[in-house]
């Protein structure tokens, strides 16, 4: 049998091992969560369909979880595809993939990617955090 959304966000709400609470704010650390923060909206375990961009090795990845009518068979719930190594291509990919899916979704997943690529292109730069500049080499 499986559960509402609704009912798995209200068991979840407070009490997760993904829950992180610093200075006031609730974050969380789930996976298929887009900005780490710890709402309905944006939840990878009580959505039906969980929308996330993640790094691989072949560039970007999006992946997309649905539940409901595929709940009995988990490992085709999850669909992948890879978005390449440009970021202008994916961004596109992925706004019009998730027009139908979760078009809500659509520009917090457009700026993890870039986000994304911020980091994969900083990887070996040393960051001075006092001054928010980079250090030279």
């Amino acid at each position: 049998m499986v559960s509402s959304s609704q009912l798995n966000w209200q068991i979840i709400r407070n009490n997760s091992s993904f829950l992180v609470k610093r200075n006031g704010v609730q974050m969380s650390r789930e996976a298929g969560n887009l900005t780490a923060q710890n709402s309905y909206k944006f939840s990878g375990i009580a959505n039906d369909r969980a929308v996330s961009v993640d790094a691989s090795a072949e560039g970007f990845a999006l992946t997309l979880k649905s539940t409901g009518a595929r709940a009995s068979k988990p490992a085709k719930a999850v669909q992948k595809a890879n978005l390449g190594r440009n970021v202008r291509r994916p961004a596109r990919n992925i706004k019009g993939a998730l027009a139908q899916y979760r078009p809500d979704l659509a520009s917090a997943a457009q700026a993890r990617l870039y986000r994304l690529n911020q980091v994969k292109k900083n990887a070996g730069k040393k960051y001075n955090l006092r001054t928010h500049k980079r250090a030279s080499k």
